[in-house]
């Protein structure tokens, strides 16, 4: 064992001895040119630090405790509101780790799970001193009064002693919602970065940017005060010396050789499988979408302290106002939409629930989630837009429920069928009136995504889970909180009660583990261990003795004992990844859902050695080139709905296996959009769909046949005649617009043996003649194309990473390029020659335009950047830098007069710039996840904004009104 082996050497380098079991034990399954991987994962200098500690260099420890005390302290004065107890109890959050950290099963991840431990002691030392904590949030309203408020840090500042300035400062943080509040400590008095910040609570960097910016703007005159006085503010200088005595007086925990094992083969699971199954990094994506997309937040920490329950008398934050919306929403604060619209009756399904400006939505959304309601005569859809509740007989649109500010990624119906809980990508719990459609309260509480939510048989309790680690127990009647309990390292998927109201299951997509909770203790009783590398999906039998697990790599199902957490069989047949499991009500049939387009219903008898033929399923329901991501059974039995990656929605008969009905109009994440010439229709790649869409009508008008594969790209030629796809295949499809048929296509040469790279951009040279492409994952070249015959031109070669983003000038004789490499190239057309390199950016450049005038280059970039750069084309010089801090500038694009630029954003807006001023002139709120992409229609009227959240939106520019501007 490797912890073990390195405790024998202590006094030599830890890492060599990592590395050296890396190389033994799985070396001969990584592919060939993957001899760097280890070492890149050893880069963490936490790491380093542990395997010193396990290995007994007692300096090492000090270093650790050196390095996070202060971000430890700032976290617990946050959560307690006293300076000094909060030394005392990083103190004994240091004493725990220096206990349980050969517990720990990921080293790189060390900063979340001294985060958890902190919590914990925290609510340890407010549970044994019985305090009823005041919230920040509950100052009197005095001092939101922006006068009150300036006349209290006029008199406050001028005492000089330190203790008051504390209280100064306190008093000025209540103005911050608790997460803002949060990042301002670690960030100005913990010292941390933005990054620290992200692995310390497990929250994307781009969240953590927004909480900073808001914070911020909230506080625009007292930020430097704040700031100064956070910093000023000092610590004991013998807090690590005093943690080093006590330490020394605790008798040292003998290592075992548990932890490196899992955490190594754990960082390197995904890569492995990728590389052992040959999985691509776009099938990975594909496969976890529901929950991982935009974030960064899926933090694997282990926590090793007693389980925490928390019974909570008083009613918890809620929001039950109708026509009002939280404001402890973390994404779109700017939502111009109401919590309880239930929209229908107000013409087209395109039109319901627009945000202002939008004058139409391409797209319902991509689908995550579907729930029959108890009388199984409707269905609930949760969406990248929101809660779509359809006739479960005729497939036709009831109603758009909206209110989340992100995509809906869990849904479900009470046992009364009154009421549908809904978690969401905010994360924020609502709940909905069934019948009417009407927002009935908001459940506040969870820090990160909500990805799970069930309701009890009985109807009394709703559970919710999700990405911070926590199951809530909520009381349906009266909405408060019962219990919440924190027993599990990492980002909760899923959960499922047992038809017995007695366990609730939840399980985590990226681990191979499931974990079993006894609901009226709300503890953890068991964890099951699976076979396979992922989990997918959890269903129990309908006697609640048997649990399947569907194993989302090894194209199988598991089946467990839920009296003896046995494992007793697997199920086997299915071609590709199985993605979703269910049993009928009367647990007769067992139904299984997979990437390989088909689902499955078996006979099922517990009698029978877990009852299932493992090779011969009693029906398959198959439908070509759809990827099912949900399956439900109907209360009746007699009908299955399932979803598919696509947006697809089939109902059908589980008797005969025929089709019922299908439920159009949902799509998968907009990956790129186009305009023809003419502004009537706009192209779009939505996943593995090519789609092309009425602008006037907003419906669809045909999909192209892709033949299932993933569409990176797409835009037309000058005249429109000819519209171009770029797949992951390699190939670029040339697409004659009069008939919609193939008309060519364009093969990319492999950039190794029998190895595509797939295409990354295209582009047409203003004259059509010539269509310019970018190559995919590791292929950093350009190459040009004569359009007429599919020939190859010419290679252009210089680029050192992925290319993002190419666009010809509008003369044709210059084509721009910008890469992860964080330059912006521009080449010569006519001699084929690196013509000027743009540096400047210090991130990844994701989009290039020219004006219309082709004067002005406008480039966007990423995470440690954020900012818009304007460019002279002539002489490559910089012109202007339009600092935009709220997220990834993702997509950017001029107007056709040349007087705006449209940029797209991670923070899911849609900015417009004017380029005379570089200010911003207006704010587009709406979208539901990150904004991948901008458009002018040619005819200026309309700008379309194609986003993760599956949906293109129409912003009319017409219009524009000053109740749209955003504040300067």
């Amino acid at each position: 064992m490797l912890s073990s082996e390195l405790c024998n050497h202590s006094n030599t380098n830890p890492r060599h001895y990592i590395l050296k079991y890396i190389e033994t034990t799985l070396s001969n399954r990584l592919p060939k040119g993957r001899g760097r991987l280890p070492e890149e994962l050893m880069k963490n200098e936490d790491v380093e630090l542990i395997c010193l500690i396990l290995a007994g260099d007692e300096n090492a420890f000090v270093r650790l405790v050196e390095k996070y005390q202060k971000q430890v302290h700032a976290l617990a004065w946050r959560k307690i509101g006293d300076f000094h107890i909060a030394e005392e109890i990083t103190q004994d959050t240091f004493l725990k780790v220096y206990q349980k950290i050969e517990t720990l099963k990921n080293p790189n991840q060390f900063a979340g799970w001294l985060y958890v431990i902190a919590t914990n002691q925290c609510r340890t030392w407010l549970r044994k001193k019985k305090i009823d904590t005041e919230s920040f949030d509950d100052y009197d309203n005095e001092y939101l009064h922006e006068s009150a408020y300036s006349r209290y840090v006029a008199d406050e500042h001028a005492k000089v002693t330190v203790e008051a300035q504390r209280e100064v400062v306190k008093k000025l943080l209540a103005k911050l919602k608790e997460s803002e509040r949060t990042v301002m400590t670690l960030h100005y008095f913990g010292e941390m970065t933005v990054e620290e910040i992200s692995r310390f609570l497990g929250v994307s960097t781009s969240a953590i940017k927004l909480r900073l910016h808001r914070a911020r703007q909230r506080l625009q005159k007292e930020e430097p005060m704040i700031r100064e006085a956070l910093s000023n503010f000092q610590l004991s200088p013998n807090l690590s010396k005093n943690i080093q005595q006590k330490v020394e007086r605790i008798k040292p925990t003998t290592p075992t050789s548990k932890p490196f094992i899992p955490w190594v083969i754990g960082a390197l699971t995904v890569l492995l499988i990728a590389s052992i199954l040959g999985i691509g990094n776009q099938y990975l994506t594909r496969l976890q979408q529901p929950y991982s997309l935009d974030s960064q937040s899926e933090i694997a920490v282990e926590l090793i302290d007693t389980p925490i329950v928390l019974d909570l008398e008083a009613k918890p934050n809620v929001q039950n106002q109708l026509g009002k919306q939280s404001d402890e929403s973390e994404k779109g604060d700017n939502s111009v939409e109401e919590a309880n619209q239930a929209l229908s009756d107000e013409g087209h399904y395109t039109r319901w629930g627009l945000p202002q400006q939008a004058k139409a939505r391409l797209g319902k959304g991509s689908v995550i989630e579907v729930a029959y309601s108890p009388d199984g005569n409707r269905l609930a859809v949760a969406s990248g837009t929101g809660i779509w509740l359809y006739d479960a007989h005729t497939g036709k649109e009831m109603y758009l429920l909206i209110g989340h500010t992100g995509r809906v990624f869990a849904v479900a119906f009470s046992p009364d069928g009154s009421t549908i809980a809904s978690g969401s990508q905010d994360d924020t719990v609502m709940l909905w009136d069934a019948l009417t459609g009407e927002h009935k309260q908001t459940l506040i509480g969870h820090e990160n995504y909500v990805t799970g939510v069930a309701f009890s048989p009985d109807g009394s309790i709703l559970a919710s889970a999700g990405f911070d680690t926590t199951v809530r127990l909520w009381d349906v009647m009266t909405g408060t909180l019962k219990k919440i309990t924190s027993e599990i390292p990492t980002s909760i998927s899923g959960i499922v009660f047992s038809p017995d109201g007695h366990t609730i299951a939840g399980w985590v997509m990226a681990d191979n583990e499931v974990y079993l909770w006894d609901v009226p203790t709300a503890k953890l009783k068991s964890t099951l261990t699976m076979k396979s590398e992922f989990v997918a999906s959890v269903v129990f039998s309908n006697n609640s003795d048997t649990i399947a697990v569907a194993g989302s790599t090894d194209s199988n199902v598991q089946f467990w004992d839920v009296a003896t957490e046995q494992y007793h069989r697997s199920l086997y047949r299915h071609g590709s990844n199985v993605t979703d499991v269910a049993f009928s009500s009367d647990g007769h049939i067992f139904a299984s859902a997979s990437l390989d387009g088909k689902l499955r219903l078996w006979n099922f008898n517990k009698d029978l050695l877990m009852g299932v033929n493992r090779s011969n399923p009693m029906m398959t329901i198959h439908e070509e080139n759809i990827e099912w991501r949900r399956i439900v059974f109907s209360p009746d039995n007699n009908t299955i709905a399932a979803a598919g990656m696509d947006g697809t929605v089939l109902l059908s008969d589980t008797n005969t296996g025929k089709q019922k009905t299908t439920i159009s109009g949902h799509t998968n994440s907009v990956n790129n959009i186009a305009f023809s010439p003419d502004s009537r229709i706009i192209a779009s790649g939505n996943g593995e769909q090519l789609l092309l869409w009425d602008v006037n009508t907003a419906e669809k008008m045909t999909t192209l046949n892709t033949n299932g594969l993933n569409v990176s790209t797409v835009t037309f030629n000058k005249n429109g005649s000819i519209l171009a796809s770029g797949n992951e295949d390699g190939k670029i499809l040339l697409w004659d617009m009069e008939t919609r048929q193939l008309k060519s296509e364009i093969i990319v040469p492999p950039l190794k043996p029998n190895i595509r790279s797939g295409i990354g951009n295209i582009a047409f040279s203003p004259d059509g003649n010539t269509l310019a492409s970018s190559g995919g994952y590791e292929d950093y070249s350009l190459y040009l194309w004569d359009v007429a015959t599919g020939k190859h031109k010419a290679t252009l070669n210089g680029h050192k990473n992925d290319i993002e983003s190419i666009v010809f000038n509008p003369d044709g004789t210059i084509l721009a390029s910008s890469s992860v490499d964080e330059t912006v190239k521009l080449w010569d057309v006519a001699t084929e020659q690196l013509k000027t390199i743009l540096t400047g950016h210090k991130a990844i450049v994701f989009s290039v335009a020219f004006s219309p005038d082709g004067e002005i280059l406008a480039t966007g970039a990423g995470y440690g950047d954020e900012s818009i750069r304007l460019w002279d084309t002539e002489t490559g010089k910089h012109i202007a830098t339009i600092k935009d801090d709220t997220g990834f500038v993702l997509s950017v694009a001029f107007s056709p007069d040349g007087k705006t630029l449209a940029s797209g954003n991670t923070d899911m807006t849609v900015r417009l710039w004017d380029i005379t001023t570089k200010q911003q002139k207006t704010l587009f709120n709406g979208h539901r996840s990150n904004v991948k992409c901008v458009a002018f229609s040619p005819d200026g009227k309309t700008l379309a904004s194609g986003s993760g959240d599956g949906t293109i939106l129409l912003w009319d520019l017409t219009s524009l009104t000053k109740t749209n501007q955003y504040p300067q």
